[in-house]
């Protein structure tokens, strides 16, 4: 059975990246395994992914405002289920240190779609040490489209 998680945010404005991600992990067909927030954003569509985008570079590039909530508590769910904790995250920084790991988490999501890179591993907010990057000759082919390098 499909169960749908409806968050609304105090004021009655949707969460729309809150309810996906809470309805995915109530949906998943092997809870035993640990969650990483890479497959879940691996599961958006491309016009989901880059509003998800829009959201946290926004957020990371200026001060939170309310219409940031729903990046600021999908960042922090995704660290709970990822990391087992049942302490709440109230500290501003470390939300902010949260989005930022989810839009790192984004660009490579974005950067494979675009066949940019491959990757070997799961990618995570808690950790990536065991994800090995690998940039395609298509990636090296438009390196100078992009912000950062890849090398």
């Amino acid at each position: 059975m499909h169960r749908q998680a409806h968050i609304l945010h105090p004021d009655g404005r949707s969460m729309p990246f809150s309810e996906n991600l809470v309805t995915y992990l109530v949906n998943r067909t092997n809870p035993a395994r640990q969650f990483c927030t890479g497959e879940w954003i691996a599961t958006l569509d491309n016009d989901a992914l880059t509003r998800l985008s829009v959201l946290t570079d926004e957020f990371t590039l200026q001060s939170a405002a309310p219409h940031h909530d729903d990046i600021i508590l999908c960042a922090i769910q995704a660290h709970i289920a990822e990391s087992g904790s049942t302490f709440p995250v109230d500290d501003a920084e470390m939300a902010f240190e949260l989005v930022a790991k989810l839009a790192i988490l984004i660009a490579l999501e974005s950067l494979v779609r675009h066949k940019w890179i491959e990757l070997d591993g799961r990618t995570s907010l808690e950790g990536m040490n065991k994800l090995c990057v690998r940039i395609t000759e298509l990636g090296k082919a438009h390196e100078r489209d992009l912000k950062f390098p890849l090398h």
